[in-house]
């Protein structure tokens, strides 16, 4: 090893070392900050000043080519780290007893998840942590009645397997309030003592909920003997007994470390983003601070007659609060009486809580107050659109470089034109595809992605300048889906891989479906479904896509009218799927094999239509100079966003093969992308 490289890694040292240091003393800021609305009552987030201070930040990120995506994900975890620290101090002066020596309760022995969860929660709101390990949830519970523990960690739910049952019952009948919660991602891996594979794997040990969190990876092992135990921990304590290649257990690495093992294989959730909650509870209620965002967490039961369950919701709405979480359980002992378990946005000691509770209680048999806690939820704070912009030509140019690393929304979208108006309107509805909305009064959308198949590099540059220059949606073109439908093994490997960069960007991600036995498959994996031109006469697949909760986008096929388009998409409706946006790519009026595309035909679909309409420009075009006025025409027509294609660099392959025929490069991209500022 050469003494200049030996030299650089120390620099890089000092620099780690230096920005170390530099988040301590901004952390002691922030507590600085909190003082200071302490005497003064003022909010705790000024969502105004962050969007300011992201909105430079990107800017600067553009001057010294840094991607800014890279910036604003590591500011907003920042800007998570402030809020969470000034909230934690202020519920300690609120709440002094939280900052003692305390004894937490969690299910499972040292390395399960509940445990890690406690000591995250003990980490930031409690002094030093004596751990109490059980074996059952009512244990749990126990001990922190008993006195035997100050708290208890209890999982409530997973955005995988769904709620937690057995929690949720045991809640009807504690003493113990809600105090606090948490959320923690759950990367399940198979852990092996020895060196193994997976067709050697004949018994997988785990907690009843990672084994049906990752059952469709259990069922790609064949034959495998499932034993359940009673949690994930001791799982891995009883395979670093049993020392056998043909054994496994489900769990975190970072605990199977603790037992010996080590991960055969990781990511085998079903879903990727494989988050638990968990709860707090403790003998006696907490105060939430008035500048502290919080939740209450309330059990109700209602009268057995029609609409007793709406009229009490409708006392929440009437006051303005928000419920972000309604759950139901059978009473014991009442046949068919169900109680319901609500979480609302808001404090317990503001008056309009207080009152909707009093009314709350005339209107329902029975309701309790479970627990007023600080939320742990941080929501990122939405950078005005043309802030990603770069403002000088000069750093378009050095954000068009092949970077790997941000979306831009227009301002209010034009409405169709004047000659238009005397159609029969109908109100568009929105349509939610992953953080973005589509339709109505929304600002127009700008959809992209690479044209043709291409390496994990290029999909990557792909998707970061889609991200870099306000793109709203990362698209997998056609032809390349065709050729992964074709072959199972490359299709999974293939919307993996794509699931992990649309993730990386934070950008919804769209996938072509041309057959009905992909699209199970395909949906799990999609923010948006796209039934291209030739898939459109498919009424198989249209009553498919309609029992899929993912939103559906059907394009024109070359001979449909609108009112054919219009009848497709309520086809797909009449299974259930609500979601649906419609894709003008033209129809075939002439011998050419390039669609035509008639722009009064797209603007009375956009006014006859009550769902969203994207234009995929580019299959009229055969020169790509030719798109921002197609872009700029689509809009003016009353179109809710558009399609396009990016040519990856030093791209050469375009051809009438490719499902567009015009691409724009990164530079182009930028650049059209400004004109819709």
């Amino acid at each position: 090893m050469s003494q200049d490289l030996t030299q650089i890694r120390q620099h890089i040292s000092q620099l780690d070392r230096s920005l170390l240091k530099l988040l301590a003393e901004r952390r002691q800021l922030a507590l600085d900050v909190a003082r200071s609305k302490e005497k003064s009552l003022t909010a705790l987030r000024d969502t105004e000043r962050e969007q300011i201070l992201l909105s430079a930040l990107i800017q600067q990120a553009h001057e010294l080519q840094l991607d800014p995506h890279y910036v604003t994900q590591i500011y907003h975890t920042i800007i998570e780290d402030s809020v969470l620290t000034q909230q934690a101090y202020l519920q300690q002066q609120l709440n002094p007893a939280q900052t003692q020596q305390h004894k937490i309760a969690f299910l499972g022995m040292r390395g399960s998840y509940s445990h890690l969860a406690a000591r995250k929660y003990a980490a930031r709101h409690t002094g030093r942590l004596v751990e109490i390990s059980c074996r059952t949830f009512d244990e749990i519970l126990k001990q922190v009645e008993q006195g035997q523990a100050d708290y208890g960690v209890l999982p409530i739910e997973n955005t995988s397997s769904g709620s937690i049952n057995d929690v949720y019952d045991l809640l009807q009948h504690t003493q113990l309030s809600i105090v606090g919660e948490l959320t923690h991602p759950i990367e399940h891996c198979l852990l092996v003592a020895q060196e193994t594979s997976a067709d050697q794997i004949h018994t997988v040990y785990s907690h009843p909920q990672p084994l049906q969190q990752c059952s469709q990876f259990l069922a790609t092992l064949g034959q495998v003997q499932l034993e359940f135990c009673e949690s994930s921990s001791h799982a891995m304590q009883k395979v670093a007994q049993l020392q056998s290649p043909h054994v496994a257990a489900i769990s975190n690495a970072e605990g199977g470390e603790l037992y010996g093992l080590h991960a055969l294989q990781g990511n085998i959730a079903n879903q990727q983003e494989n988050i638990s909650r968990f709860i707090v509870v403790a003998r006696e209620p907490v105060e939430v601070a008035a500048q502290v965002s919080a939740k209450t967490t309330l059990i109700m039961s209602t009268a057995q007659h029609a609409g007793s369950l709406v009229e009490a919701l409708l006392i929440l709405r009437d006051h303005g609060i928000n419920m972000s979480k309604l759950e139901s359980r059978p009473i014991n002992g009442r046949p068919w009486e169900e109680m319901f378990y609500l979480d609302v946005e808001g404090n317990l000691s503001e008056a309009r809580m207080q009152s909707a509770l009093r009314l709350l209680s005339r209107q329902t048999r029975y309701v309790k107050v479970l627990g007023c806690y600080p939320s742990e939820t941080v929501i990122p704070t939405e950078v005005p659109p043309e802030a990603h912009i770069p403002h000088s030509r000069e750093a378009m140019h050095l954000s068009a470089q092949p970077i790997l690393g941000h979306g831009i929304e227009s301002r209010e979208r034009t409405t169709a034109t004047e000659d238009t108006h005397d159609l029969d309107a109908a109100p568009c509805r929105n349509v939610r595809i992953g953080a973005v909305t589509l339709g109505g009064q929304q600002p127009f959308r700008v959809f992209a992605g690479p044209t043709h198949g291409a390496s994990r590099e290029a999909l990557l540059q792909s998707a970061a300048t889609v991200k870099q220059f306000g793109g709203a949606l990362f698209s997998l073109p056609l032809t390349l889906a065709e050729e992964a439908q074709a072959n199972s093994g490359a299709q999974q490997a293939l919307t993996d891989l794509l699931r992990d960069i649309s993730r990386r960007y934070q950008l919804p991600l769209l996938l072509p479906v041309t057959t009905t036995t992909h699209l199970t498959t395909l949906a799990a994996k999609a923010d948006l479904l796209y039934i291209p031109p030739q898939a459109m006469h498919n009424t198989a697949l249209l009553h498919a896509a309609g029992k899929t909760p993912c939103p559906v986008m059907l394009s024109r096929a070359p001979d449909m009218d609108n009112a054919a388009l219009l009848a497709a998409a309520n086809t797909v409706r009449s299974q259930g799927n609500q979601q649906v946006i419609l894709c003008e790519t033209g129809s075939q009026r002439t011998t050419e094999s390039v669609p035509c595309w008639d722009l009064v035909t797209t603007a009375q679909l956009c006014q006859q239509a009550d769902m969203p309409v994207v234009v995929a420009p580019s299959v009229f075009a055969s020169d790509a100079r030719l798109l921002p006025t197609l872009v700029q025409a689509a809009r003016s027509a009353g179109a809710h966003g558009v399609l396009l294609p990016l040519a990856l660099p030093g791209d050469s392959s375009i051809t009438a093969e490719t499902d567009f025929s015009a691409a724009l490069d990164a530079l182009a991209f930028g650049e059209l992308m400004q004109t819709l500022r």
